[in-house]
């Protein structure tokens, strides 16, 4: 039988690859490199993003005050995010401002 030979240091990269994938949180953390920074209103709306990525909910829409972190969030992650995930699938973003 062989017996196959794992790097450790290539096993902790990839899972940390996959928890980067699965979860937009860890993925904020990962492409903002510290910019971001986690609030539990931050991972409320990661978290609905998330069913809206699962196909969960169909529309989302997020009210917040300015500089709360939606347009990091949503604007600027969610898309490459949800593209990375679903490469054949399209987003459309619609903001206002006042």
């Amino acid at each position: 039988m062989k017996t196959l030979s794992v790097n450790r240091d290539d096993l902790v990269a990839a899972i940390e690859k996959e928890r980067i994938r699965r979860h937009m949180v860890d993925y904020l953390e990962y492409v903002h490199r510290g910019k971001w920074q986690s609030a539990r209103h931050l991972k409320l709306v990661c978290q609905k993003l998330e069913e809206v990525e699962r196909g969960e909910c169909k529309r989302l829409m997020i009210f917040m005050p300015p500089r709360h972190g939606k347009s990091m969030t949503v604007t600027e992650t969610f898309p490459s995010w949800f593209i990375g995930k679903n490469p054949s699938r399209r987003v459309i973003e619609v903001s206002h401002s006042w």
